[in-house]
């Protein structure tokens, strides 16, 4: 079975993501509220993986976890994890807690953020990408100020990684009211 253009397109998006060699696999503390394009989403529920969205993940940041993050700590999706997750520690403004970084060094952020432009375009979330927003990345001042937009993203993930240190709770879980997936015993 050969895969679709679109998801060719964004395998070769993904393909700039550097490894992380010194990965410590401690990252769950991070794995909270994920912005991910709408063929993303279709691609993890379609493998079984379907995700709380960001908006309503958003309402308990602090305490929420990603639908796809085992009891291991590990994510049981990461063969088809979204680019976020796959810059998570690769860029300096998105940090490993843990101080893991990429073979090579951090993606530098024009490239991080036209793969973030690229996905867009290609993950089809029908917001249109435009050639001068891809030209904005060249330029100084704005590449400066999407810098400082993004500067500190990782802040919460650093104040729940104080919070929790490195001992995964017992149930990987969001506060009480929000919406649950089927989990086992649970009888749904």
């Amino acid at each position: 079975m050969t895969a679709s253009p679109r998801a060719e397109r964004m395998q070769a998006v993904y393909d700039q993501v550097p490894a992380m060699a010194d990965c410590k696999g401690a990252c769950w503390i991070s794995c909270g509220p994920a912005s991910m394009t709408p063929w993303e989403r279709r691609r993890l529920a379609a493998a079984g993986h379907p995700i709380t969205t960001e908006d309503i993940a958003r309402k308990a940041p602090f305490d929420f976890w990603c639908d796809a993050l085992g009891p291991d700590g590990r994510c049981t999706a990461y063969g088809i994890r979204p680019l976020v997750c796959r810059l998570w520690g690769a860029v300096e403004w998105l940090p490993c807690p843990h101080g893991c970084r990429p073979e090579g060094g951090w993606l530098p952020d024009e490239v991080a953020f036209r793969l973030i432009l690229e996905a867009v375009r290609d993950g089809g979330s029908g917001e249109p990408v435009t050639q001068e927003m891809f030209d904005q990345l060249r330029d100084p001042v704005r590449l400066a100020a999407i810098r400082r937009e993004f500067a500190g993203k990782g802040a919460s993930d650093t104040a729940r990684f104080r919070a929790y240190g490195d001992v995964l709770p017992v149930a990987v879980t969001r506060r009480p009211g929000l919406p649950r997936g089927k989990e086992a015993g649970d009888g749904s």
